[in-house]
Order: structure tokens, then C-alpha cells, then sequence
């Protein structure tokens, strides 16, 4: 909330990655898409996505930015 206020971003065109269920309660309150890293097999999530690591989350998040701008 404070980097969506200080930076003047807009919740619904930004991402939360985190790796516990508590990183994305926030940003989901908030508008955000969120993607719920995962340490060896998906597990139950309130996150929009889930991934294995970063490199895989940054290829959804430039997916959905190709898909939304076109």
C-alpha cells in the first residue's frame, strides 16, 4: 500500500510474488494480481497464479501484459 502511494501505481496493473499465503492477503485487498511461489508441488492457494520460481512468475506476468495490450 505505502510503494502504491508513494510511486503512484495502480493496484489492478501490479503484482505481488510471495511464497507464504500472508504475502498475498494484502496485496489482493488492494486490487493486485498476485502469484504464489511454491517450494515442490502446488499446494491449495488464494493466489491468481502459482509457480515453481521467479523465472516461471515474470513469464506469466509478461504473458498477461502481452495479452492485455493487445
Amino acid at each position: 500500500e505505502k510503494a502504491i502511494a508513494k510511486y503512484g501505481l495502480s493496484a489492478p496493473d501490479s503484482w505481488m510474488i510471495g511464497d507464504q499465503e500472508r504475502d498475498l492477503i494484502p496485496a489482493q485487498s488492494l486490487g493486485m494480481k498476485t502469484i504464489r511461489i511454491y517450494d515442490q508441488h502446488p499446494v491449495e492457494s488464494i493466489g491468481d497464479y502459482q509457480c515453481p520460481n521467479l523465472a516461471e512468475a515474470a513469464s506469466i506476468i509478461l504473458s498477461s501484459e502481452r495479452t492485455t495490450k493487445s
